[in-house]
């Protein structure tokens, strides 16, 4: 049986799970950089070729799953939306290791966009109906360090795998785990009852439709220009990202 939703131990126990999640999320998706050269030198591809898998194979396919993942998650339950995201990603992340070819290796790639466009939104919601709004910045504030330590721990970990099972195996060996996370997201976490929305927010989007919300937002300057500075920021902090081991490797001969 599984403990009551509003336990304050169950919340934490919640709360390390969504932590967990969101290490996965990060790590899967940036674990590949540090296998550039030798993905490269296995299947034969070249930069352009590695920028595609790393960048707009997963980035484009993120683009288009993540609004409409995100109104699932506003419609249905969010655990289900976070485990079943959990479990395509890492399938896909471990499905990468297997890959014989370009397309395949892109394919994968695309697949872990998909899951991974599921995880943020609907883990933003769960942690929003758990935690009480006083402390509801701390709660968020997991998913942040989450990120970095999957940044972090995807880069050190892929590099050590990859030196001692090779590029493979070291996708592998985070998918795996990822997919047995997914199950246990899904048997052991409840679905909490959705708390009512910020009165200022009903009445400015109740019953419109998605494409009504949308309009609504791009009519907001701030959030329009939010928008376009994170959209910035994010390109040129991505490429140096997934391009920093490789560049570390080739000029500098790091292991």
């Amino acid at each position: 049986m599984k403990p009551a939703v509003r336990s304050e131990a169950y919340a934490r126990y919640v709360l390390a799970l969504v932590f967990l999640v969101a290490v996965f999320n990060v790590c899967d998706r940036t674990i590949v950089s540090v296998l550039v050269d030798d993905i490269r030198a296995d299947l034969a591809l070249d930069d352009r070729q590695m920028g595609l898998v790393m960048g707009f194979a997963f980035s484009f396919t993120y683009l288009l799953a993540g609004i409409p993942l995100a109104r699932l998650a506003d419609r249905d339950s969010r655990v289900r939306v976070v485990a079943a995201a959990l479990f395509v990603w890492s399938l896909m992340t471990a499905a990468a290791g297997a890959a014989q070819n370009f397309a395949q290796l892109v394919a994968a790639r695309m697949g872990v966009g998909l899951g991974e466009a599921g995880g943020s939104p609907a883990s933003h919601s769960l942690l929003t109906d758990y935690v009480p709004p006083a402390r509801r910045a701390r709660a968020m504030s997991v998913l942040s360090i989450g990120a970095l330590v999957g940044m972090g721990g995807g880069v050190i970990y892929g590099g050590w795998a990859s030196e001692q099972f090779g590029w493979r195996l070291a996708l592998v060996s985070v998918g795996v785990p990822g997919v047995v996370l997914a199950l246990v997201f899904l048997l052991t976490v409840d679905e909490p009852p959705r708390r009512p929305a910020d009165a200022a927010t009903v009445d400015e989007f109740s019953g419109k439709s998605l494409g009504g919300v949308l309009w609504q937002l791009a009519r907001t300057p701030a959030f329009v220009w939010l928008t376009i500075g994170a959209t910035c920021v994010t390109v040129v902090a991505m490429g140096r990202n997934f391009w920093e081991p490789t560049f570390l490797r080739r000029v500098y001969g790091m292991d």
